[in-house]
């Protein structure tokens, strides 16, 4: 049923597409011959993502407890979690990046990928502290209170989780909008293999812990590396004192937490330190032109209710 969905889907979008597209066979081979080149690297590099993103859970199977695959699997489906937002954004820069790259209109493309990592940035950061903060408690009601085994994995995977969501998700396809699927591939398969090392060296040791510390360290060097490969070759400028300052904001609100937590009621503290980051949020990170842009997607969000 599945394949017989995607073939249909596939004719389907031939037809209702084929008053936008001519079928010539002017260089008809080197064009289909660069097609397949470039859908390779991308399928390619999607079957290498799927296997990085179950490897862990595999080799925690492997070399540990059913229950422990058990635990990390709630981990990694609440961190998968952050995911959603970033990803809906990329279904927009795509297209886009292929748009501005195509029309040289450089000035538009730097402001979409500043504008877009900035945002998920925003909004991934203020999610996943309020799961840093009140995370036990989630997985607590969801689940079983078995499953408060779950909490430090997760904390852990959030690290990876929100820095590739902020700065790689919602540009992640950049790449191979300017034809650069090789580099998305080479890529994919180096995060591949910083994971399996550190799986095989951490999970035997420390268990579900070093599988989370792994993923962590896989996402992370992968973002970073993938902001650096679009900085070189969309001529992109990153704002870095930005991010400094809102990675100031999120040490200083762990910090305040952990010490706090045991002098007062940590979920009001939470809530505090939330309430805190908001407030830095509009005053400091935001600008005015930011703060008009939210403002109209708010009304126009609202106005379709």
């Amino acid at each position: 049923g599945f394949v017989l969905s995607e073939i249909l889907s596939c004719f389907f979008l031939i037809w209702i597409s084929r008053n936008y597209f001519k079928l010539v066979f002017n260089n008809f081979f080197p064009t289909v011959g660069g097609l397949f080149k470039f859908g390779v690297q991308i399928v390619g590099a999607d079957a290498i993502n799927t296997l990085n993103k179950q490897l862990d859970i595999i080799l925690i199977g492997l070399f540990l407890l059913p229950s422990d695959v058990g635990y990390y699997a709630v981990a990694v489906s609440l961190s998968r979690f952050f995911w959603l937002i970033p990803s809906s954004i990329q279904k927009i820069t795509y297209p886009a990046t292929s748009e501005y790259w195509s029309k040289q209109n450089h000035t538009a493309l730097n402001n979409m990928i500043n504008k877009s990592i900035k945002y998920s940035s925003l909004i991934l950061v203020f999610i996943g502290l309020g799961v840093c903060f009140f995370g036990n408690c989630i997985i607590t009601s969801l689940f079983k209170k078995d499953f408060s085994a779950s909490f430090l994995p997760l904390q852990l995977l959030l690290i990876g989780t929100v820095i590739r969501g902020s700065i790689a998700q919602p540009i992640g396809a950049s790449l191979a909008g300017i034809g650069r699927a090789d580099l998305i591939f080479k890529l994919t398969a180096f995060m591949l293999i910083i994971n399996a090392l550190f799986d095989l060296l951490l999970i035997p040791r420390i268990g579900i812990i070093g599988a989370a510390i792994a993923t962590s360290i896989s996402l992370s060097t992968g973002a970073l590396i993938n902001l650096v490969l679009i900085v070189k070759n969309m001529s992109v400028k990153i704002d870095g004192g930005w991010f400094l300052k809102l990675l100031g904001i999120v040490i200083t609100s762990i910090f305040l937490f952990k010490i706090g937590m045991h002098l007062i009621n940590p979920y009001l503290l939470g809530s505090i330190l939330l309430l805190a980051y908001l407030l830095f949020m509009l005053t400091f990170l935001l600008t005015k032109e930011d703060k008009i842009i939210l403002k109209s997607l708010s009304g126009s969000f609202l106005a379709h209710k």
